[in-house]
């Protein structure tokens, strides 16, 4: 993938849940199952309110993923990590 396209997909996928580059995973997390239970399929009684809903929370299954995938690449060469390694907590 480009970078440029790249760019342009992590922007909408943030926009999606209304974070920014520096979200956290929790932030993240909390932003996305807001976003399915706005979605929630027995909220709508047609066929088509709910195949929209489906999409819906289809594209926020891949834009989650989408970015945690980049939150992931990125810790190793951040300088403070994201997340507390679980091994160095005590």
């Amino acid at each position: 993938m480009e970078l440029e396209k790249t760019i342009e997909t992590l922007k909408r996928h943030l926009k999606l849940f209304q974070v920014n580059h520096r979200t956290t995973k929790l932030e993240l997390w909390r932003k996305y199952q807001q976003y399915l239970r706005e979605w929630k399929l027995d909220k709508f009684d047609s066929m088509d309110d709910k195949l929209i809903a489906s999409r819906k929370i289809d594209e926020a299954h891949d834009a989650y993923d989408f970015i945690l995938s980049l939150i992931h690449i990125s810790e190793p060469t951040r300088r403070y990590p994201i997340a507390k390694d679980e091994r160095s907590v005590k």
